[in-house]
Order: C-alpha cells, then sequence, then structure tokens
C-alpha cells in the first residue's frame, strides 16, 4: 500500500490516503475537508476512493464527507457516532460546525471486525473516550488512531461523549496491547506503539 497524508480542513485534521497500488483503489481516513484537493490528489496518482473511513465523528473530520458520498464512496463510522455526523454542532464549536454538510454514514461498523476494502483488510479496534464511537483502524503495519492517541498525548475527553477514565482504558488495554504498530493520529506527526508506552504522558495515570 501507498499512504499520503494530507491536512485538511479549518482545524488541519490529518487525513490519510491509503491507495492500493495493485488496483488503483483508495481508502480516505477522516476526510476533514478540502475535497477537491483530496481527489486531485488520488488523481495524480492514478487512485479512485471506494471508501471514507471515520475515526469518529466530531466536525473537524467530517467536512468533506458529504462530498464524497454524494460521489458514491461508501462511509464508514462507528454507530455510537452517528448523532454528530446527522448533527455536527451537537459536540460544540457551533459557528464552525455549521458550515459542515450533516449526513448518515452508509455502514457501522463493530470493534473486532476485519473489512475487505480496496483490496486491503482493514481491521477495526474501538476505542470509546474521545467520543462514545471512537474508533481505530489497522491496516498492515499502520494503526490510524484519530484523536485517541497522539505523539506523547491523547485526546480531549471534555466534548459530548467523553470520558477520561474509558479513554485511558481504550488506550491502555486495548491499543499498548497491540505489536508494535505505526500510528498515524488525527492531529500533529506520527509515531509507533512501542515509542507510546514508554514516553506518553498517560502511563503515569
Amino acid at each position: 500500500m501507498k499512504l499520503i497524508t494530507m491536512q485538511t480542513g479549518v482545524l488541519g485534521v490529518n487525513t490519510y490516503l491509503v491507495i492500493n497500488e495493485n488496483n488503483g483503489e483508495a481508502i480516505v481516513i477522516d476526510a476533514g475537508g478540502n475535497y477537491q484537493q483530496i481527489v486531485e490528489k488520488l488523481a495524480s496518482e492514478n487512485a479512485k476512493a471506494v471508501a471514507v473511513l471515520l475515526t469518529h465523528g466530531h466536525f473537524d473530520h467530517i467536512g468533506a464527507v458529504s462530498e464524497f458520498q454524494n460521489a458514491g464512496v461508501t462511509v464508514y463510522i462507528h454507530k455510537a457516532d452517528s448523532l454528530l455526523t446527522e448533527s455536527p454542532a451537537s459536540a460544540g464549536f457551533p459557528e464552525v460546525a455549521k458550515l459542515v454538510v450533516p449526513f448518515t454514514a452508509d455502514i457501522f461498523v463493530e470493534d473486532g471486525e476485519v473489512l475487505n476494502l480496496a483490496g486491503m483488510n482493514v481491521g477495526v479496534i474501538t476505542t470509546p473516550g474521545h467520543t462514545c464511537g471512537g474508533v481505530c483502524y489497522k491496516i498492515e503495519n499502520s494503526l490510524f488512531t484519530g484523536d485517541t492517541l497522539f505523539y506523547r498525548s491523547y485526546g480531549r475527553y471534555d466534548l459530548a461523549g467523553g470520558d477520561y477514565n474509558t479513554l485511558m482504558k481504550s488506550i491502555k488495554e486495548k491499543l499498548f496491547t497491540l505489536e508494535n504498530l505505526d500510528v498515524y493520529p488525527g492531529h500533529e506527526r506520527s509515531s509507533t506503539i512501542d515509542f507510546e508506552k514508554q514516553n506518553n504522558h498517560c502511563v503515569s495515570y
């Protein structure tokens, strides 16, 4: 697979393009905005999106999703975050969130399932705490963590659906039990599971 990182939307979310170079199909993870730029980037790679995976439903991660859906691309999210996509302002920041076109995802993912998308296997790991329906996706040796786990940090838990203890449990009992995967978060730089187990300040709590 080929992995491309773009910063999109009003908060510069990490949007990931995961391309299967064997068939030209791609998965878009967290389409935060800038739909046309994403499509143009895919075209430059001779690739076409067949799925949008959402790690959670906050407005800054979903700004371009309705356009992808209108273009016939299948959208995936955990059902517990469906309210956030159908009413983006429900998580707060109404002045910005009102700019996001609401939508209902096509398919709701569940913990432990393996999706086959674009000819690639995608493992689903539910990690609530930042939101009720937070999800991480594992593709080969890459783990896309959204706003659950960051480089030496973790997501906020003071918005609707957030809970500190639940977030810590998701990180320590789920993500930190995985093999040493490359970590690609929703904001800022990448990391690895082993590095975070040794250096993330959540381990001291």
